[in-house]
């Protein structure tokens, strides 16, 4: 099994591809209500039938963490670092930078200038991305 990077904007890096990896594969679906498992419809960036829907972090779970496409995941089945990067992915996928630093247990005040939240559109796949990597920089900036 692969790891995910313990570096938030590494890891949400590393989400995009993974996103992007399953969004180009017919036997994902991308459903953000979904963590990770088994269906037979389509998914909000699809509408073809799959195998397999996956959210955001439900994307790490299917490529870089190798979980088989007719198993239903969630966080809780990972060790405790990957699963509190996984719920840290969770609030970023919706714009709450402030709850991502929580589920991975930095300190806020440690961050003063840090932006709590982004809005962030979940029904356009394109503009999703831009707002992820809207998030990124300004996580990078912070040394996140």
């Amino acid at each position: 099994m692969k790891v995910i990077s313990n570096i938030l904007s590494e890891a949400i890096e590393q989400a995009l591809v993974d996103l992007e990896l399953c969004v180009r594969d017919p036997e994902y679906a991308v459903d953000f209500s979904d963590w990770h498992g088994p269906t037979d419809i389509g998914g909000q960036f699809s509408d073809e039938r799959s195998i397999c829907s996956v959210c955001f972090a439900g994307s790490v779970m299917a490529k870089s963490l190798e979980s088989g496409k007719t198993d239903h995941v969630q966080p809780e089945n990972f060790d405790d670092s990957t699963k509190d990067m996984l719920h840290a992915l969770d609030a970023i996928r919706q714009g709450h930078i402030h709850n991502a630093l929580v589920e991975i247990a930095l300190d806020l005040d440690d961050y003063p200038n840090l932006v709590k939240a982004v809005e962030v559109n979940q029904q356009d796949y394109h503009q999703f991305r831009d707002d992820m990597k809207t998030i990124i920089n300004i996580l990078k900036k912070q040394g996140l």
